[in-house]
């Protein structure tokens, strides 16, 4: 060994200008909220919505209900209550999909939230911004579509995102099982491949344990969930099963319409 490297093994005043290991970086911090930017944002109009129907006056806060939420009777041909009711007759169009921006509270709507978060995320990264809004929009507009057929000429309000979120999972359960899906053990070792794992055709799909077993649970959780009406600014709502089953029907059946995987 040299004299010069004697002197800076020797010499403790003598240090290295970089620590040993200042070119290798850990890994990233993990994200707070593990969710994509859509659900993130959509979360974020729900509250903004719940809070500000919260602070506006009562007798504003039922306008609210009465114009963005989904009144069958607006399409009673024989009443005269439709053209009484708020943004009457542009509302007859509007509600179709405006009704799953206000919910009955804020239980009803972390309730929604969180299974967004759940079961929309998976679903978005699968398929894309435009393609999972375009989704969420059309199982809106069922579940609107089947309350109104099974509520034909009812007054109450229909409020909340449950029919949207109602897609989500139906559209999760999809893949979720498949194999290489998210909730497989392949899966859980690959979960950036798990997203486009292969949709099995719904007579496969059906014939696992676990998707029944899913579907029979939600089904009945729905009915008992949707049969308690609630109030909202003094005026009955209902958080009607009806809409979350057009919704699940949805994300059934229309699944490949929107699937980009191939």
């Amino acid at each position: 060994m040299d004299e010069n490297a004697r002197r800076g093994a020797s010499d403790p005043s003598r240090e290295p200008a970089e620590p040993p290991n200042s070119g290798i970086s850990g890994p990233p911090a993990p994200r707070a909220i593990n969710a994509p930017a859509v659900i993130i944002v959509l979360a974020a109009v729900l509250i903004a919505v719940e809070v500000a129907r919260m602070l506006v006056p009562p007798a504003i806060e039922r306008w609210m209900v009465f114009a963005f939420g989904f009144v069958p009777v607006r399409f009673e041909e024989l009443s005269q209550w439709g053209a009484l009711l708020p943004l009457h007759p542009v509302g007859s169009v509007t509600t179709f999909l405006s009704y799953a921006l206000l919910h009955a509270g804020f239980g009803h709507l972390a309730v929604n939230t969180v299974a967004m978060l759940a079961f929309g995320s998976p679903v978005a990264r699968r398929f894309g911004v435009m393609r999972f809004l375009l989704f969420s929009l059309a199982a809106a507009f069922a579940g609107a579509l089947l309350h109104l057929l099974t509520n034909f000429g009812s007054v109450v309000p229909m409020i909340g995102a449950s029919a949207v979120v109602s897609g989500h999972m139906a559209a999760a359960i999809r893949f979720a099982l498949s194999p290489g899906g998210p909730l497989t053990a392949a899966g859980r070792r690959n979960p950036n491949a798990a997203i486009y794992a292969p949709v099995l055709p719904l007579k496969q799909a059906f014939r696992d344990s676990g998707i029944v077993a899913f579907v029979g649970v939600w089904m009945i959780a729905n009915v008992m969930f949707g049969l308690s009406p609630v109030s909202v600014a003094g005026a009955e709502v209902s958080i009607a099963w009806q809409a979350h089953i057009g919704g699940f029907l949805v994300g059934l059946l229309l699944f490949r319409f929107f699937d980009p995987v191939r």
